[in-house]
């Protein structure tokens, strides 16, 4: 029995119609390396665009950008925003030393030591 010349050369590749896509990228491997390639410098080009927008907002707002980061973080350090809220004796000692100041009436006095012990 002789065989043919396609039943050597089959090496059991069935061409299905589910190759379509890798088939048509194979053929235009050039179109889609290129497409690839726009779109990765195109997204370098955005962020190195986006760093020269904000190193020019920093200096318009008078802050140095290879600092900003630390100066803004000394700034909230030093600031009152983090501090622990004071504990209701010393809004007390404090509502008092204002009384005895005349700073405030004996009616805001009451009304503000209620507010305090009210929890507000």
């Amino acid at each position: 029995m002789a065989e043919s010349t396609d039943d050597v050369l089959d090496f059991g590749y069935v061409d299905s119609p589910g190759n379509s896509f890798l088939d048509t990228l194979a053929n235009n491997f050039d179109a889609a390396f290129l497409a690839v390639a726009a779109v990765l410098a195109l997204g370098v080009l955005s962020v190195f665009f986006m760093i020269l927008r904000n190193i020019k907002a920093a200096r318009r707002a008078g802050m140095n950008p290879a600092t900003m980061q630390t100066d803004l973080a000394a700034k909230v350090m030093n600031s009152g925003l983090l501090a622990p809220a004071p504990s209701k004796e010393a809004r007390l000692a404090e509502l008092d030393d204002l009384l005895v100041r005349s700073v405030i009436s004996a009616a805001e006095h009451e009304t503000a030591r209620m507010e305090i012990l009210g929890g507000r």
